[in-house]
């Protein structure tokens, strides 16, 4: 029929050419016009991704991190494929203490179907710390037998405060090396700083108290 191209994204037409003329042996003629498909447009998908937070020491290393996750993202193939990244918005890191954000890639090329690919990059929070505090602690000078003794009852009240939970949480005591009062009468009053990756520092504060006896009277 009448000749057409055919489609520009691949395919031939084969034209035959009859030519006739009045001293003339008719002859036929025939070309094709081709048109070569591109090569398959591959897609190199990232998955999910999940984290802690306790792995990143601070915003830049998420963003790292976020960064090299997205890079993971390529396309070949085709002509000259191109590919959108976005979320919301531009693309960002989530905060480094918890938070996830979810991109979707758009492709496109010459001759390929637009597709889209969603995958979420999570920094999952870590669990709550937890601080087990110590109360205020009041004892008689007499129930204690020498300042051994006080030593050791204040060695356990200062061992009853502890922290759990978190990424790794820790504590420091103000004085760095607390000393019980004397066994006869005194109070000894101890600061704890608890700290942690992803935690507001706190401060806890009881005192260790050791009544003196009413005075001798002879």
């Amino acid at each position: 029929s009448a000749p057409i191209a055919p489609n520009y994204c691949g395919g031939s037409t084969t034209v035959t050419w009859t030519v006739t003329d009045h001293c003339y042996t008719t002859t036929t003629h025939s070309a094709t016009f081709t048109i070569t498909a591109p090569a398959p447009v591959v897609v190199t998908p990232v998955s999910n991704s999940t984290t802690s937070a306790c792995i990143y020491a601070d915003q830049s290393a998420a963003n790292a991190a976020f960064t090299s996750w997205m890079n993971g993202f390529s396309v070949s193939g085709g002509c000259n494929p191109q590919f959108i990244a976005a979320s919301i918005s531009v693309p960002t890191a989530p905060p480094f203490c918890g938070g996830s954000t979810t991109v979707t890639w758009t492709v496109t090329d010459h001759c390929y179907t637009t597709s889209t690919h969603s995958a979420t990059f999570t920094i999952t929070a870590p669990a709550p710390v937890v601080v087990t505090p110590v109360n205020n602690s009041t004892t008689s000078a007499c129930a204690y037998i020498d300042q051994a003794a006080a030593d050791a009852a204040f060695a356990s009240w200062l061992s009853g405060f502890g922290v759990s939970g978190g990424c790794s949480p820790t504590f420091t005591t103000s004085p760095v090396t607390p000393v019980a009062p004397n066994y006869c009468g005194g109070s000894t009053t101890v600061i704890w700083t608890v700290t942690d990756h992803c935690y507001t520092t706190s401060t806890h504060t009881a005192t260790f108290t050791i009544t003196a006896p009413p005075a001798v009277n002879v």
